[in-house]
């Protein structure tokens, strides 16, 4: 009775041990979620994906925690507050990526037939019906920790994909334009049209994707005003934001109304946006 007693409590044990609710939680659910989108896009579907996609949620939901390097006495109840303090600001992170993803489809739901026609004419038709409503976090922090800047490859476990221009315009169908956008001359920092620009902003503390996603969808102009809202709202969703999920004023500094935005390099600006976050 004694040995059974004890080999029952070594079982619990053992189980108490293999399975950390604090670290495990929802990983499941975000690896499926994860699996299920890769299998929906075009430049990852190669044989790398399905077991790349499974190790998302272990590669970035579960951060080592540092052992403490001071005297004081690194207590159970200490390590538990870290791990949830970690967990809590990752889930935060990518609460706030996906939600920015979601801003663009949010901002292409009932565009009137004039504003269809304007993106129709920049180059930016594919947007017009957004297909992806939803992108988890995790995938997105996947991709960037999975590329490698140098030789501009995706490497996965059973091979590479080189990530061009060419193929982002394959995937996404915007503009790849000679200019690039950085490359056009900056507007006058008292230009008035910033102003008026950010004045569409007054009421919130920053401008973000889901700020401007609003902004769009509560008006109904098909002016240079909304080509500006939906080329930041796309550089950012696409491309990059802030801290803070704070757009960029690349955008609204560098393009004018009396520029070609269909002769501008949009995917080389993605591809930029994807070297530099890998950068940093």
């Amino acid at each position: 009775m004694v040995e059974t007693s004890k080999k029952t409590t070594a079982k619990k044990k053992y189980a108490k041990k293999a399975k950390n609710p604090i670290t495990d939680r929802g990983k499941e659910k975000r690896v499926d979620d994860v699996e299920k989108v890769i299998n929906t896009l075009p430049f990852l579907k190669t044989s790398t994906k399905t077991k790349k996609a499974a190790e998302v949620g272990k590669k970035t939901m579960q951060q080592p925690t540092k052992p403490a390097t001071t005297s004081k006495r690194f207590t159970r109840g200490d390590a538990k507050k870290t791990i949830e303090e970690e967990e809590s600001n990752q889930d935060s992170e990518e609460e706030e990526q996906e939600e920015e993803d979601k801003a663009m489809s949010d901002a292409m739901v009932g565009l009137t037939e004039m504003r269809k026609k304007c993106l129709k004419d920049i180059g930016f038709e594919r947007f017009i019906n957004f297909p992806i409503t939803e992108l988890p976090g995790a995938l997105l922090y996947y991709v960037v920790d999975k590329f490698h800047p140098t030789s501009m490859e995706l490497r996965l476990e059973k091979g590479s994909i080189k990530i061009t221009k060419q193929r982002i315009h394959d995937m996404i169908g915007v503009p790849m334009g000679k200019m690039k956008l950085e490359d056009l001359e900056q507007r006058d920092p008292d230009d008035p049209f910033i102003a008026e620009w950010e004045s569409q902003y007054s009421n919130v503390a920053k401008i973000t994707p889901a700020a401007i996603s609003t902004e769009i969808t509560s008006t109904f102009d098909a002016d240079f005003i909304f080509m500006i809202n939906f080329l930041i709202l796309f550089a950012s969703t696409m491309g990059t934001v802030d801290n803070g999920a704070k757009v960029f004023p690349t955008v609204l500094k560098h393009v004018k109304e009396n520029d070609v935005i269909s002769d501008i390099d949009w995917c080389g600006y993605i591809l930029e946006c994807l070297r530099t976050s890998r950068h940093n």
